[in-house]
């Protein structure tokens, strides 16, 4: 989900007792989420990411991790994961970005 269901949706889960949201640049919805999320106290969650398989170069991974973290608005990932593996890219060179 993007847009603003998206954002509702993730408020309605906290309101639930929601804490732990799974996303990813793919998704397109880092925004809503970071939005969805302002003003809960960034230790009682638990936010995942990950990084697309074009993106599985060291200086690539980087990138990727520091844009998901600027549209979600936030410091830091508490999982960032690799979303599917490129056969074409040295596990060794991901491992080294992450």
């Amino acid at each position: 989900l993007v847009g603003a269901a998206c954002e509702r949706i993730v408020k309605a889960a906290m309101e639930l007792g929601y804490r732990h949201f799974d996303t990813a640049g793919l998704y397109g919805n880092e925004p809503e989420v970071g939005r969805a999320v302002k003003g809960v106290e960034r230790s009682e969650l638990f936010i995942t990411s990950k990084v697309s398989s074009e993106h599985l170069r060291a200086n690539d991974v980087v990138l990727a991790c520091t844009a998901s973290l600027s549209r979600l608005d936030a410091d830091y990932l508490d999982l960032y994961l690799i979303h599917w593996p490129n056969d074409e890219i040295p596990i060794e060179q991901t491992v080294d970005g992450l």
